[in-house]
């Protein structure tokens, strides 16, 4: 009997392998470094599942684009889109920057 995507435990991560091993949050980055997500570690499943819809997924590059005022919100572009997320969010992803871009 084959699972439903709804039954697969979100609390429970599979974390990519890094070629570097280097993994950081997205929090982390400074402003305009480019990052690649390893992780997703939201307990919420509401904000799992937005994050989801937003296009964030393993494997997929975002740029840090620039941070609010005393650090949050960070604004952030994936793919085409470009968003603003608050920090404690940001802080429950897990990004392996890119070498040599920033």
């Amino acid at each position: 009997m084959s699972r439903s995507l709804l039954q697969i435990p979100f609390n429970k991560p599979i974390v990519m392998e890094s070629p570097t091993g280097f993994h950081l949050k997205l929090s982390e980055l400074t402003p305009g470094q480019e990052a690649t997500i390893t992780a997703l570690f939201a307990e919420d499943q509401y904000l799992l599942r937005r994050l989801n819809a937003l296009g964030f997924c393993q494997g997929k590059q975002l740029k840090l684009l620039r941070r609010g005022r005393w650090g949050s919100p960070l604004h952030l572009r994936i793919g085409m889109t470009e968003l603003m997320m608050r920090e404690c969010d940001a802080s429950q992803i897990a990004v392996e920057p890119c070498i040599g871009v920033s």
